[in-house]
């Protein structure tokens, strides 16, 4: 029986209180749920929102019963809850925890909540809540195995099992443990929230608490970042179920009105064809991706605009028409099915997505131009008013306009200028978690090395215990509540674990840019960066930074994927530092240049004052923030 274990350790007084409380339906008129969306809720669908649960009921009565060594919570005809743990419940009122009617007798919104103090004798308490309540009359065989479960042996086995599945990928370390800790919790919160369907394909959904539902965008980015650490297996699990999401004319939607699942779905197919270099996947899909080419150059045969056609998402945006995100992602999309069709050995669809790529490409271009408003990329090409979204993508994860595009500098400075505490500013109201790596991705591919090192600390110093993100409910410079926006978000993993992979390595057309933008701390003695069997669409890359005393020692082995050139390795010189000698490469400006499949390159450098962006700064920097204003800073 699936269930969550929540562990409790009283402390020197070995009591504690604990609230049990329904929620996550919202009545007309009421006041607003403890969940964004309703729950429990079943989905019309495999992949549509789908919560566990069970429906409040006014005037149902909680009961706490002993059995064996635990105690078990009913609330009606079901059981809701055991208490493990050599505990009994405690007559002592606790500060904060008040005594309160298990049954009211009639009716009433106090019998929504039990509020329990518990006393254990050895001071750990494990609360078990299986997701679907138990019922006590037909699962009392399930109820007997939750009293006399090893949560600990379980909960070991569990975390076994997530190392396993990481283990078969890259291994990627790096020297500062916030930035590792955050990477290790990005991949598994990946993983956790996949399920499988009784005909054995997978549903990636974002997490188990909040969106467990399949959208086209969130497989997408997610995907692809299982790929880029060498998750290639689970990644394509996950693409199987896109076959559900492909309409009978061609295209792919998640939802009615969204119109960006076209071109992820395609750039998702054909990233996992750069990094895995499956021939066989690509011939699979191959017919798939021809009829969502076919699609869209018919489609934008008849539209007035020459492009996509115009989405209303009801989301992202808050905009009907024609988007830029969609364009911009069906642009990336085109580009990645004539990648797919090239490995499948399909000439005329590698052809024929081309130029389809390069129509749309040119005219979103000038629409993006012709609608700029001061120097900057708007959410919508139609007019009018919309929110910043996906505009942001105009050179990344494509370069449908180039990193260092004039229009495309203003309107990362324009969005760099709206952050609060270091991260996105969304909708003018609310901090998001992972809007910013769109433009830090940017900056990278631009040559920044400051930025992207500021937007990573800035990231993890907002991440919640467990490394999860959030999107919407978090205000600047006030409580990091996000109970209307449970944790973590797989976006947020995914993007932080691409942004991480990048930095160490990332493609630039036929070059691979290698510690692109390193933080000061990984540079100094002593500290090593590693990745070993880092997929790239090259080959698999092994690479180590081992700076000294003195400067540094970068090796690299670059196995090439049949078929593949090698490709130029371009090595940016460190803001933090000052090149004395290398030997092992060619400086040209600002970066090292090394060709060939292997090597070593040995540089002598000196540091410099400036440091730039540090762990301890940042956080240091946000908690002086609250301060000043006078708040508590957030733990």
């Amino acid at each position: 029986m699936p269930s969550a274990v929540l562990a409790m350790h009283p402390g020197g007084s070995k009591e504690a209180g604990l609230a049990l409380k329904w929620g996550g339906t919202k009545k007309p008129g009421g006041r607003a749920p403890a969940y964004r969306y309703p729950r429990p809720v079943t989905a019309a669908r495999a992949g549509l929102y789908e919560q566990p649960g069970q429906a409040f009921r006014k005037g149902r009565c909680w009961k706490v019963v002993r059995q064996g060594n635990a105690l078990v919570v009913e609330r009606g005809p079901s059981v809701v809850a055991v208490i493990r743990g050599d505990v009994k419940r405690s007559k002592r009122n606790l500060p904060g925890i008040k005594r309160v009617e298990e049954c009211a007798g009639r009716p009433s919104a106090i019998a929504a909540q039990l509020r329990l103090k518990v006393r254990s004798a050895d001071g750990n308490v494990r609360v078990i809540i299986p997701l679907r309540p138990l019922s006590k009359k037909n699962d009392a065989h399930r109820i007997r195995a939750l009293r006399r479960a090893d949560t600990a042996a379980e909960s070991q086995a569990m975390i076994a099992g997530w190392r396993n599945q990481r283990a078969g990928g890259a291994s990627i370390r790096v020297p500062e443990a916030p930035v590792q800790r955050a990477l290790d919790a990005s991949i598994t919160n990946m993983l956790v929230p996949r399920y499988q369907l009784p005909d054995g394909r997978w549903v990636q959904t974002v997490n188990m608490l909040q969106y467990h539902a399949f959208w086209i965008r969130d497989l997408a980015v997610i995907s692809d970042a299982l790929d880029r650490v060498g998750l290639a297996d689970v990644a394509a699990d996950n693409l199987a179920f896109l076959t559900d999401w492909q309409t009978p004319d061609g295209t792919f939607v998640s939802r009615v009105g969204q119109g960006d699942g076209f071109g992820q779905a395609l750039w998702v197919l054909g990233q996992h064809v750069r990094l895995s270099g499956d021939a066989a996947f690509a011939k699979r899909w191959a017919p798939a991706v021809d009829r969502a080419v076919n699609w869209a150059t018919a489609t934008m045969a008849t539209q007035p605009t020459g492009m996509l056609p115009p989405s209303d998402p009801k989301d992202n945006e808050w905009a009907s028409g024609t988007l830029t995100g969609d364009q911009l992602w069906g642009v990336a999309g085109l580009d990645a099915a004539a990648t797919l069709a090239e490995r499948a050995g399909d000439t005329a669809l590698k052809a024929r997505a081309l130029k389809a790529r390069d129509t749309l490409r040119e005219r979103t271009v000038a629409a993006m131009r012709a609608t700029a408003v001061g120097g900057r990329i708007q959410p919508t090409l139609s007019g009018g008013t919309a929110t910043s979204w996906g505009d942001r993508w105009a050179a990344w994860p494509f370069p449908t306009l180039e990193p260092n595009d004039p229009l495309v500098q203003s309107s990362l400075a324009a969005n760099l200028a709206e952050q609060q505490e270091g991260v996105a500013f969304y909708g003018g109201k609310y901090m998001h978690s992972y809007l910013g790596f769109r433009d830090w991705q940017t900056a990278l591919r631009a040559g920044d090395q400051i930025q992207p090192v500021a937007g990573l600390y800035a990231t993890i110093a907002h991440l919640t215990a467990t490394g999860g993100g959030y999107e919407t409910s978090v205000v600047p410079w006030a409580s990091r509540d996000v109970k209307d926006n449970l944790a973590p978000h797989g976006w947020l993993a995914a993007e932080l674990t691409t942004f991480v992979r990048d930095l160490i390595a990332h493609e630039d057309g036929t070059d691979l840019v290698v510690m692109g933008a390193l933080p000061s701390a990984w540079t100094q003695g002593g500290a090593v960066t590693q990745a070993l069997r880092l997929p790239t669409s090259f080959g698999l890359l092994d690479i180590t930074l081992t700076p000294n005393a003195q400067g540094a020692q970068l090796q690299w082995k670059l196995s090439l994927r049949a078929g593949q050139k090698a490709p130029r390795l371009r090595w940016p010189i460190p803001p933090w530092v000052q090149l004395d000698k290398q030997t092992g490469a060619t400086r040209a400006g600002n970066e090292l240049r090394m060709t060939g499949t292997s090597g070593t390159v040995n540089v002598t450098w000196t540091r410099l004052p400036d440091q730039g962006p540090t762990w301890t700064g940042t956080v240091t920097g946000l908690q002086a923030g609250y301060i000043a204003r006078g708040l508590t800073p957030p733990g």
